[in-house]
């Protein structure tokens, strides 16, 4: 079984319409497990395999990547609970990742040799 970590994101927008728009189109993200926004804050924790630990990373050291002023990322090692967690996907794979990036455009993509979002057919 792989292992998963949880990555915990603390993102400021320059406002809260951003901040909503953001959780809005995050919100089907394979990843996800919540979600929320207080002001232009948005709070967002995802479950990975240990190998995209990158993933979290990265936009703590370029928040630009997130279209953010500023991202505190926390990651958790030792997942307590759930034991088991497994990427809720679309019944049948989409073109776009359901939050609207566009992978082929992604700076991370070639470093990491990321295979995109797998909620979608491989671009």
């Amino acid at each position: 079984m792989t292992k998963n970590i949880l990555g915990i994101f603390v993102t400021e927008y320059d406002s809260p319409a951003k901040a909503k728009g953001v959780v809005a189109a995050m919100k089907n993200c394979p990843h996800i497990v919540v979600a929320g926004t207080s002001a232009n804050i948005v709070s967002m924790s995802f479950i990975v395999p240990e190998s995209l630990r990158w993933w979290f990373e990265g936009p703590a050291d370029n928040p630009e990547l997130l279209g953010a002023k500023k991202v505190d990322v926390f990651i958790i090692d030792e997942i307590a609970y759930p034991e088991r967690f497994d990427p809720h996907l679309p019944e049948r794979k989409l073109k776009k990742p359901p939050c609207g990036s566009n992978c082929l455009e992604c700076p991370m993509r070639e470093e990491h040799d990321c295979p995109g979002c797998p909620a979608t057919v491989s671009p």
